[in-house]
């Protein structure tokens, strides 16, 4: 199965690195994306500036992008010199032209998400949902990081006041319920119609690319003024 798939030096080791700095064992609490692209594939080259965006928003949490093409070098390096800084990530070759096939890739782009223990988390298109995967994977980030500082693992937080006003159980009943239908108005929305939304609340969404990114940042704010206090 694709999901057994482990990253690993084993993995990488048939890359060869057009662009970036070559990595040949993942390095630890790194989130790592593979994209299986090609450059005769016009879906893959509209998936590149997202990609770069993607890259650029999250290289300061240790994410790290990888483009993998199984074509010849002679095709993907002059490309990948042409798009120039447009395509800001690591690209490399797949000189076995078989790392494609251990994830049973049938279609192309496609990306695969591998959180900081190198267990794969996702595999989609790379338009779809990639944000809010990278934020699940980072999510094994923050633990392995917590547990390495004592100093931070010693002790649980003080609940919050805020916290402490849904613990009774019919306040709490009625905030899930009007939060869970508020959101599914929110999902019925069109991109353009929540990104007004925010702006008429004065919610940034500087960081949003994806509808899924409005949505969540909404939430977030709903959370905030359905607290009982």
């Amino acid at each position: 199965m694709a999901s057994a798939v482990k990253l690993n030096a084993s993995l990488l080791t048939p890359l060869k690195f057009i662009k970036g700095t070559p990595v040949t064992e993942p390095l630890p609490n790194t989130v790592y994306v593979l994209e299986f692209w090609a450059t005769w594939c016009p879906p893959c080259r509209d998936s590149i500036p997202h990609l770069s965006e993607l890259q650029a928003r999250y290289k300061s949490r240790g994410v790290v992008f990888i483009g993998i093409s199984s074509e010849d070098e002679s095709a993907v390096a002059p490309f990948v010199q042409r798009m120039g800084t447009s395509m800001d990530y690591c690209v490399a070759i797949d000189t076995s032209k078989s790392i494609a096939s251990k994830f049973q890739v049938r279609g192309i782009p496609q990306a695969v998400v591998f959180d900081t223990t190198g267990s794969m988390v996702w595999m989609g298109h790379p338009m779809d949902q990639m944000p809010a995967q990278i934020e699940k994977a980072l999510k094994t980030q923050t633990a392995s990081s917590c547990c390495s500082s004592p100093s931070s693992c010693g002790s649980a937080a003080a609940p919050s006041s805020k916290a402490a006003a849904t613990t009774d159980p019919l306040l709490a009943t009625l905030e899930a319920a009007l939060h869970k239908e508020l959101v599914n108005q929110l999902q019925d929305l069109s991109a353009r119609e929540l990104k007004q939304l925010m702006a008429s609340g004065k919610v940034s969404s500087s960081n949003c690319l994806e509808k899924s990114e409005f949505v969540d940042a909404l939430q977030k704010r709903l959370r905030v003024h359905l607290s009982f206090s």
